[in-house]
């Protein structure tokens, strides 16, 4: 496989996840955002725990969907995330839609537009709602999901 088909194939697998992200987010109340993943999810639980001084988060998440391009099911029954890093977690209101992750997506849609592999209405979903973060906390730390 040459490095322009290994591109390609990468770019198709993101605008992939991108449609079935646009396609399921109106499915979740909450968007979660950690330091190393994206999740949509029915059912959040943000508790901050102190170890040896270290303060961290725990976060608990049912009915879940992850962004994560190498998962072949990205629809989880719970996820649980540890976390030293801030977590936000935003709640969809009524009739609103989610914005996309910032993991680089962004310019991808914009140069697929470009070449018309999307449309312009389908790469800027619009947003109105505000992040919360849970901590100031920017220690790195270990990250599971279930």
């Amino acid at each position: 496989m040459s490095a322009e088909e290994l591109e390609n194939y990468e770019t198709d697998a993101q605008l992939a996840l991108y449609r079935e992200y646009r396609d399921v987010m109106s499915l979740f109340t909450h968007a979660v955002d950690t330091d190393r993943r994206f999740y949509l999810a029915n059912h959040v639980e943000v508790i901050p725990r102190v170890s040896d001084g270290t303060v961290y988060f725990e976060v608990l998440m049912s009915d879940v969907w992850v962004w994560d391009v190498f998962r072949t099911n990205r629809f989880v029954k719970t996820v649980r995330v540890l976390s030293t890093h801030d977590v936000n977690v935003e709640e969809r209101l009524p009739n609103q839609e989610f914005s996309i992750p910032d993991m680089g997506v962004r310019t991808l849609f914009d140069a697929a537009e470009n070449t018309g592999m999307v449309s312009e209405a389908e790469s800027q979903p619009e947003s109105n709602a505000q992040p919360q973060d849970a901590s100031d906390a920017r220690r790195r730390g270990p990250e599971t999901d279930g």
